[in-house]
């Protein structure tokens, strides 16, 4: 059911954001009391868990219409097509793309903005990334208990939003609880994002399109953000890391105007089903 999905992919999301909040803390107390060598090693251990928790899974078979047989890079060039003139996915993934370009980025270089700009040093930056999984964990156990497919474009688009409202909040000023209080409307907007978008995709997507689709999103969600963060950290050099944040809060806002337009053909392809492509 729609209501399902909804439900765990947030929960996914949740987990995720629960465990970047915990690992370091943990990691941190291992380090202090044991040394480096055992932390890799707890980490490989818990990489078991998960191929056990894999293997464990039985999913339901699919049967999907058959194909001709083709290579790989045929096939990633399909996945291509089919997301790039699908009337949703395209510019869902657009919306995420810019997201993940101009606001994510803020998150990875939260070190350089703790210690540089507010110097506030290793405790502030324990503050910032705190605040930052405060605001993930809050979104992701909203996401989760809201369980509908009605009104997530709007939060696509609204968490688009409150991400640029986020850095602009940080970048403006050098008081530390004002930067606290952006970077914990960054963290939110982030997980509200990448959530909406993968349930939006996931409720529409054709199943034989489905791994090509969400391997797409992998790539725009995880990998988009490190773009980000070389081309911000590069200008920075130039002009500063609060202004060079700024601009990439005001290329997501560009990128935000420019899509309102597709807002209502999103609505309807994206949370009524399957569109064409």
């Amino acid at each position: 059911r729609p209501s399902d999905i909804t439900a765990a992919i947030a929960v996914n999301s949740l987990t995720f954001n629960l465990a970047r909040f915990i690992g370091p803390a943990v990691a941190g107390i291992v380090i202090t009391t044991m040394g480096i060598a055992p932390a890799f090693l707890i980490n490989a251990l818990t990489f078991v868990i998960f191929i056990i928790a894999l293997y464990q899974l039985r999913l339901p078979p699919q049967k999907f219409a058959d194909r001709a047989a083709s290579g790989i890079f045929a096939d990633i060039l399909h996945g291509f097509r089919y997301a790039a003139h699908h009337p949703g996915i395209g510019p869902a993934l657009i919306l995420l793309a810019a997201a993940a370009i101009g606001v994510k980025p803020f998150l990875e270089l939260l070190p350089g903005l703790a210690d540089g700009v507010f110097q506030a040093g290793v405790e502030g930056f324990a503050f910032f990334s705190a605040i930052s999984g405060a605001g993930a964990i809050i979104a992701g156990v909203w996401m989760a208990a809201r369980g509908a497919i009605q009104g997530t474009t709007r939060i696509a688009f609204a968490a688009m939003l409150l991400g640029v409202i986020g850095v602009f909040t940080v970048c403006a000023t050098q008081i530390i609880w004002v930067g606290l209080l952006g970077t914990f409307l960054v963290g939110a907007a982030v997980t509200l994002a990448g959530t909406s978008t993968q349930i939006m995709m996931q409720n529409s997507v054709d199943g034989a399109m489905r791994g090509r689709v969400m391997s797409l999103y992998g790539v725009v969600h995880r990998g988009a953000p490190a773009l980000g963060a070389v081309i911000i950290g590069i200008t920075a050099e130039q002009i500063g890391l609060q202004p060079a944040m700024i601009g990439g809060g005001v290329v997501t806002g560009i990128v935000f105007v420019v899509m309102l337009r597709r807002y209502r053909p999103m609505v309807a392809t994206l949370e009524g089903g399957r569109g064409q492509a």
